[in-house]
Order: C-alpha cells, then sequence, then structure tokens
C-alpha cells in the first residue's frame, strides 16, 4: 500500500511537471494577443480621431480655396457642393489645381495614416465613401465623411470592419462674405 501511494504521487508529480510548461504557454500566448488586440484599439482610436482632424484641415483649406476663386473671378460659384468635394478630394477646382489644396487634400490625410499603421505592423485601409456639405446653422459649415474602416494585424491576429461617418463643423467666421465681395 505504501508503494502504490508512492507511485500515485510521483505519477502526479510527473503530470504536474509535464503539463505546467503548456498550460504557461497558453496562458503567455493569451497575454500577448491580448495586448495586441489593446494596442491595436488604442491605434483605432487615433486613427478616427485624426481622421476627424485631416477632414477638419482639408475642409478648411476647401473653403479658403473656393474663397478664393469667388475674390478673384468676381462672381458667385455654380454647384459650390461639388466643387468643395472636388477640392477636398482631388485639390483641384474645375480641373485645375489649386495651390492651397497641394499635399492638403483628404484622400491623402488617410494615406499618411495608413502609412502609419505599416510602422506598427497593421494594414489599414480607409476607404471614402462619401462626402457631403451642409450648413445646419447661420455660423457654422458641416462636412460629412462616411468612411469605411478595415484594420488587420499583418500577423493575423485581430481585425476590425467598420463604417463610420465623420462630422467635423467649420465655423464660418473669418471668411469672407461673397455679397460683399461680388460687384
Amino acid at each position: 500500500m505504501f508503494f502504490t501511494l508512492m507511485v500515485i504521487v510521483f505519477l502526479l508529480i510527473m503530470m504536474a511537471i509535464l503539463l505546467l510548461p503548456s498550460m504557461y504557454d497558453v496562458s503567455n500566448r493569451t497575454l500577448r494577443v491580448e495586448n495586441r488586440v489593446l494596442s491595436m484599439d488604442n491605434f483605432i482610436s487615433d486613427m478616427q480621431r485624426d481622421t476627424e482632424r485631416g477632414l477638419y484641415i482639408a475642409s478648411y483649406r476647401a473653403l479658403i480655396a473656393l474663397e478664393s476663386r469667388i475674390i478673384n473671378q468676381g462672381r458667385f460659384l455654380q454647384n459650390t457642393t461639388s466643387l468643395f468635394e472636388e477640392a477636398l478630394m482631388n485639390g483641384t477646382l474645375k480641373g485645375e489645381v489649386e495651390p492651397l489644396m497641394v499635399g492638403s487634400t483628404f484622400p491623402l490625410w488617410a494615406e499618411k495614416i495608413q502609412a502609419e499603421a505599416i510602422n506598427i505592423n497593421v494594414d489599414a485601409k480607409i476607404t471614402i465613401q462619401n462626402i457631403t456639405l451642409v450648413q445646419n446653422d447661420p455660423w457654422h459649415i458641416t462636412t460629412i465623411a462616411s468612411l469605411s474602416f478595415f484594420i488587420n494585424d499583418t500577423a493575423g491576429t485581430a481585425q476590425w470592419i467598420r463604417n463610420e461617418t465623420i462630422n467635423t463643423s467649420i465655423p464660418i467666421v473669418g471668411f469672407e462674405d461673397p455679397i460683399y465681395i461680388i460687384k
């Protein structure tokens, strides 16, 4: 009986020695995945904030470009919304390069964010679905961007697919009133 108990204790100790490293490895892998998911989630939060900032800056510059066009031509714009979208997306007005928009289009902001993602081994794709310009109140112009985000860890640990609508409101204080510039 004594020898049987010794054998059972010996077998339990051997099983614990053999199984403990594998349990530690599973725990370690779980911790790595958890840390990676947290870092990617932080990147997504930063990406959304930076995308909103980029939309604000590009929209502000596009509005200044439209204002400049009104001042230089001395007449009101026709189809302001499509001209705004052209300036914001392409950096042009009626096919002509707008100097103020060079290097500041909204798609370039998205590309810069995607380039930063590569530095942390994340594949980020930002697709601009739609841009809308509205004036909800007399003192602000709002740009609404419908975007699709596809974020994937290059190691295949995690991925996010999101559709977002980003709004940015630009105060018109400081812009010239076209009524007073047109003669």
